[in-house]
This record gives structure tokens, sequence and C-alpha cells, in this order.
């Protein structure tokens, strides 16, 4: 009878393990410049029949799998109350929560695991509450492009977790319901997920989203204010009927993109999408919004050229010369019709066929050729005619189709410009800076993300290459060498934004050796913060530059023989 007692015992305490209803309900870990508002909120149904203290969360670094951080709901902030559910959230200092790649996040009670999800990829934790258990992705991400106040958030109708849907990052609502979240009720039909609205020129916006766990279809509407509608559960919609409250449909179907076109300039368009299942039942629907761009309004600066290779050694000159530009605003840039001359009689007019896009804060690559088997794996977006560029000095002139010179870089073949063989130069000032001044330009150190085999000329096309400040931050993640981090195709991304110059906050989170000399061409970055967990150590004879202020919260900072850190 003992025995019998015993197991009724223990069944009856490993069902309340689990009798819990709690889940992790949004979270914050990456934004754009420094990460600020960093949290994680919890929900938890009844919480009066439970210690607070007795429900913990840990925070895993996914590069060791190891926790780099816990704290029990005690010290929580108590937020709203719906009914039986509470909202409680933990608040965590600038980058205190890890930037990812992958990282995770665990919810437990009395040392057993609710849940263990993970952002940015998966794995399996060791040690800790969650040792030998498997994360699940989130499936959704932020990043340096992340608005400021913006979070990860689940969505939908229900009482437990797995009747909501991670949503894409949107505007806050910690210690409070989610957008589009309610509790209670038979679950919604769960929204599309990563819906996203892009401005493609003047006249068109181009909209993309993933169709929900079911499959459900999307339907689109859009509007000229942020005010949109209830679709009535039941009614089926078609392009062009409007929806009572706000709104009108654009797109009904099972796609994962549309393509809103004619369009007016400068214009910005809202935009909102439900998924509809196969009984016209709507979800509560997620938006976005975009501003098409001015026509004919770039200025000179808003593209720049930021790379040249002039003098290919791998290949030749008419298969592997190219030169790379960035665009400086928060808008893309359709540089179709746009003119590439010199100042002597070299002139080619861009004609793509249609749009030739340089993304907002991104890069484009023009060269000779498009063939990657035959220009050196150079990622060439658009092949021009007509133009070569000199290897003893040359120039190179944008200019729109209206006739206004955009840039120009006037390199002199060695002189106050470098001279390079084999490898292509580099702009290493702001986006700010002149970049017809050939002092902010260099030899690139090494081959780099962009090109399409390992072995070959050196450069960085279509990425922030090594001593290049056109990104904000970038994060080190996994183990190797700070010069290797950011490698040709092949090789494994360990900096997640490319590869850093004097000017670029730099986030360590994995185990990183500074391989550079000591020197003019020492490793470079502005803060530099060391996470929990993490490791960076300067090798013999090695040097790196801190532009800023050198962090170790948490981690280890080891300098080898005759290694040097510039603290400027």
């Amino acid at each position: 009878m003992r025995k019998l007692s015993l197991i009724l015992s223990l069944l009856f305490s490993s069902a309340a393990l689990f009798s819990q209803n709690a889940w992790i309900n949004e979270f914050h870990y990456d934004n754009d410049g420094t990460d600020v508002g960093e949290f994680v909120e919890v929900v938890i149904e009844n919480p009066g029949s439970y210690t607070l203290s007795d429900f913990e969360v840990v925070l895993y670094n996914g590069s060791n799998s190891e926790q780099y951080d816990s704290d029990d709901l005690g010290s929580a902030t108590v937020g709203n109350t719906e009914g039986d559910f509470t909202f409680y959230y933990l608040d965590y200092p600038s980058n205190g929560i890890q930037n990812g790649d992958p990282d995770g996040i665990c919810l437990a009670y009395n040392g057993t695991v609710i849940q263990f999800l993970s952002y940015e990829g998966t794995f399996t934790a060791s040690g800790g509450v969650a040792d030998g258990v498997t994360s699940v992705d989130v499936g959704q991400t932020e990043g340096s492009s992340t608005p400021i106040g913006h979070s990860i958030q689940l969505s939908g109708t229900g009482t437990q977790y797995s009747d909501f849907t991670w949503q894409a990052p949107s505007a806050n609502t910690k210690g409070a319901l989610n957008t589009g979240q309610s509790f209670g009720g038979t679950p919604a039909v769960a929204n599309p997920v990563s819906f996203s609205a892009t401005a493609n020129g003047s006249d068109q916006i181009d909209l993309s989203w993933t169709q929900n766990a079911a499959s459900d279809d999307v339907m689109l509407a859009f509007n000229s204010t942020s005010a949109f509608g209830t679709p009535t559960d039941g009614n089926t919609y078609s392009a062009s009927d409007p929806i009572s409250g706000g709104g009108t449909v654009i797109y009904v179907g099972s796609a994962t993109s549309f393509n809103h076109t004619s369009l007016t300039a400068s214009t910005t368009y809202y935009y909102k999408a439900w998924s509809v299942d196969g009984s016209a039942n709507y979800s509560s629907g997620v938006t976005d919004n975009a501003t098409t761009t001015a026509a004919g309004s770039v200025s000179p600066g808003d593209i720049i050229i930021t790379e040249i290779m002039m003098d290919p050694n791998a290949v030749g000159d008419n298969d592997g010369e190219y030169f790379e530009i960035f665009n400086t605003t928060v808008s893309a840039i359709d540089i179709d019709g746009w003119t590439i001359s010199d100042d002597d009689s070299e002139s080619h007019t861009i004609n793509n066929g249609g749009p030739l896009m340089v993304p907002a804060g991104g890069f484009l690559v023009l060269g000779e050729s498009i063939v990657t088997t035959t220009n050196g794996g150079v990622p060439v977006a658009y092949a021009y005619s007509a133009i070569s560029l000199a290897n003893s000095g040359d120039e190179i002139i944008l200019q729109t189709s209206g006739s206004v010179e955009i840039d120009r870089v006037e390199y002199d073949g060695g002189t106050l410009w470098p001279d390079p063989t084999g490898t292509s130069m580099i702009f290493t000032g702001l986006s700010t800076d002149d970049n017809n001044d050939g002092s902010l330009w260099v030899e690139s150190y090494t081959r780099e993300a962009g090109y399409t085999t390992a072995a070959g000329d050196y450069g960085s096309p279509g990425t922030n290459g090594l001593f290049q400040n056109l990104i904000t931050t970038t994060t080190w993640t996994g183990t190797g060498n700070w010069s290797e981090g950011n490698p040709p195709a092949g090789g494994t991304a360990l900096w997640s934004n490319g590869s850093p110059g004097k000017y670029v906050e730099v986030i360590i989170s994995g185990t990183v050796t500074v391989d550079m000399d000591a020197g003019t061409r020492q490793a470079a970055a502005a803060n530099l913060t060391v996470q929990s967990a993490a490791s960076m150590t300067v090798d013999t004879g090695k040097g790196l530059t801190v532009n800023g202020t050198l962090s170790e919260e948490g981690g280890t900072i080891s300098l080898e023989s005759t290694a040097v850190i510039d603290i400027e």
C-alpha cells in the first residue's frame, strides 16, 4: 500500500509541475543604434495561485549554449490584468539581452522548463535549468534596422501559448495586451507573418509576407491613413471592394507578395494584411506603411561610390573591373536611366529594362560583367559597356537622367590615392564625408563577403568591408579571427552586418581573436562591448583601436605578448 501511495504522490507532483498556464508573451533584444529598452514579458493565468519567485526567466547564449542571466518574477514589474491573466515584465540594461544568431529565453517554474524559445536559430542548452532541452525558434528577428521602442510579440485570440502567433517587430505593448491579441473565446485565425511594405521608386510599393501555419489565403487593403475597418466574418471580398471603417481591398489569394503600382510620388500609403480561412473568417490583421520616393528628387550625396576595382589580377580587366555604390538615404533609389561617365569621352546610360534599385542604406555593384564564373565571383547587379577604369587614374561620375551630378570620384593612380593591383580600394569615411578625398581610401585588407567564390582578388563588393564605416553596428558570434569574420562564399559569417571600421559599434557575443598587425592596419571599432560568456583575445603582435568605450560586461578581454589596444 505504501508503494501505491508513493506512486500516486509522484504522479500528482509531476502533474502540478506542468499545470501552470504561463508563457513568454513579448520581448525585445536589438534595435537601431545602441540597444535600449530591452525586456521580456510573461503572462500568468491566476498568478495568485503561485509564488511569483518560483517562476524564473533564464537567458541562454547560443554560441556556447550556456545561460548568462537569470531572474525570478518576484523582481518583475506587474503590468495589466485581463480577466484571469496578469502581465509581468523584466527590464534589462543596454545590451543586457544578447543579439542572437542564435540566443534563447527560458521560462521555468520550480526548476522545470515551461518554455525554451530562441531567436535567429535553434540550439540545445548546456547546463542550467534547460540543460539538454532544444529551443524552439520564434521565427521573428530584430536587427540594426529595428526602430527603438519595437518588440517581437504574440497576437491572436485564445487562452494558452499555442493559440497565438509570433509577429514581426512592431511598437511594444510592454505590460499590456499585444496588438491584435485577446484572451478567451475560440482561437482566432493566425495572422500572416513578416508582413512588410517597401517603396520601389516613385510609383510602386512592394508588399511581401509569409502565410500562417495553416497556409490560409491573405487579403490586402490600403488606405491614405492608418485607419482600417474590420472585415466581416463570413463575407468574401474582391479587389477594389471597400472595407467598412476604412481601407480598399487590393488583393486576395495564396501568393506571398504583391506590387502596388501606379502610385503618387512622395506619398505615404498604409496597408493591412489579414489571413482568411476557408470559412471566410479573418485574422486580426497586421499593418505596415511605406512612402514612395520623390520623382527626380535625388540629391548629390544620396548615392556615393564606395569601392573600386580598376586593376583585377585573377581575371582580365574586361571581365573583372567593377565599382560599388551605397545609398545613404532611408528610401530605395532607382538608378535606371542614370549615366556613368568620366571627364573624357566615355559614357554609358543605364538601361536595365525596368527599375534598378539601390536599397535604403544598402549597396549595389556595377561592373564589366555579371557572369560570376568569369568575372572573379563579383556579384555585379548591372553590367555596363563603353566604360573602362584606367589603372593610372580616372574618374567615375554618376548623373541622373536629368543630368544632375550625384557623385564623382577622381582617383590619381597613387599620388594621393591607393594604386592597388589585384585588390579593390575602399572608402573608409562616413557616408557624410567627402568620398573624393583620396586620404579616405585604402586597399582592401582581404577577400570578404559578396564574392561568390572563395579564392581570388581582395575586396568586399556589396558589403561593409574591414575599415569601412557605412554601417552603424555589427555583432560577432561564434569563434574565429577578427579579419576572417566576413568571408566570401563557402565561409561562415561571424560578423552579423559586415566587418567593422573605426566608427562602427561592435558587440562581441562569441569568441574572437584579433589577428591584424599592430600599426596603421590594425583592427578598429567604435564602442566595443564584450558580453557575458564572450571573450576577445588580441594575439601576439596584433593591435586594436577602439574609437570610443571598451566595455567588459561579464566577458573576458586578453592581451598576448606585445599586443596593443589603443583607446581613442
